[in-house]
């Protein structure tokens, strides 16, 4: 029998009408380099006292049962989408009147009261196995920028079920763009309303973004094994690490962090190649947050090219005065996501 082989491993997905009822992939999801699934099942061991010096006595029992994918890999400014929708809410797209049309989209968590992910079915295996995963919808996020490279991503998925199955035939692998970490540009200002106005002059060396807690599950005693529902799981903390070369703008954010003072960044990737012009319009993914520093890091032996490097932590908050947290805005070629 042939073995499983690592370069057989994909992800389909379909994005579901009613959460958990499956449906069929229609696309097969690019740019990956990580995929990794399991079950998110609950089991216990039956420990009993029944005159045996044995822990356990028969089968184990399965209290719940669930999915669990993993995806990691290049961010693109096509799938990207796939993240966005099911990781915080449905955006519907805004088109422009340029040909080809550019369409922008954006996601901004409400904060007062709980948003609902636009779920997908999973299909997920290689050339030996395939799984469905319905329901699912992303739990976590991070993407990293490093210099002279790519923007690299992992993502967590939790799903209603883990299936055996076949995966949908006859999908077309689709080209993608992916976003450069050398095209990132970083705004650091002093309010909302002025986002996007004061550039990073400094050298940044790395950008880490950290979705932190999205959705989880609702359990509910119903007959079943699965999870009945999705649900914000906890207050909502995204956060940022930049890492800059030392230098007189990180003095100065210093006595920004000694005063507490709210910052507010704006992390802009805008694609090489434009989708129209006349004017020119670019593929983009851009992350607006207002942020505090909490900590200030050690300093003196990280080095980038020779120079001292500072890491600092910007921790999502709500800014009472714009009355947001975070917006990502998103512009591409795509009426529809296949």
């Amino acid at each position: 029998m042939p073995t499983a082989l690592r370069k057989g491993l994909k992800i389909q997905s379909g994005f579901e009408t009613v959460w958990g009822t499956s449906v069929a992939a229609t696309a097969i999801r690019a740019a990956l380099n990580d995929i990794r699934y399991r079950p998110g099942d609950t089991l216990q061991e039956r420990d009993e006292l029944n005159g045996l010096l044995t822990k356990a006595t028969g089968s184990a029992d399965v209290l719940g049962t669930s999915g669990l994918v993993t995806e990691g890999g290049f961010m693109t400014y096509q799938d990207w989408l796939y993240l966005m929708e099911a990781g915080y809410k449905t955006a519907a797209p805004s088109a422009d009147a340029g040909t080809p049309i550019a369409y922008t989209r954006t996601y901004q968590p409400t904060l007062t009261t709980d948003d609902s992910p636009r779920s997908a079915t999973l299909e997920a295996g290689g050339l030996t196995e395939a799984f469905k995963f319905p329901g699912g919808f992303v739990a976590s996020y991070q993407f990293t920028a490093a210099m002279k490279g790519y923007t690299m991503y992992s993502a967590n998925w939790l799903a209603k079920d883990m299936i055996s199955a076949t995966f949908t035939a006859a999908l077309t692998r689709r080209t993608v763009t992916r976003a450069l970490s050398q095209l990132w540009t970083v705004s650091i200002d002093t309010s909302w309303a002025n986002l996007g106005n004061t550039p990073v002059t400094s050298c940044l060396t790395n950008i880490a973004f950290n979705s932190g807690p999205l959705y989880g599950f609702t359990n509910c005693i119903n007959g079943q094994t699965t999870p009945v529902g999705v649900i914000q799981e906890t207050a909502q903390q995204p956060s940022v690490v930049l890492t800059f070369k030392l230098d007189a703008a990180t003095l100065a954010l210093f006595t920004d962090y000694r005063a507490g003072t709210t910052k507010y960044l704006r992390l802009k990737n805008v694609g090489a190649t434009a989708i129209h012009g006349t004017p020119n319009v670019f593929p983009t993914i851009q992350y607006d947050l207002a942020a505090n520093m909490m900590a200030w890091p050690d300093v003196g032996q990280a080095v980038a090219e020779g120079a001292l490097t500072i890491p600092i932590t910007f921790n999502g908050t709500f800014d009472p005065t714009g009355a947001a947290q975070l917006k990502i805005v998103s512009i591409s070629s795509l009426a529809t996501l296949p």
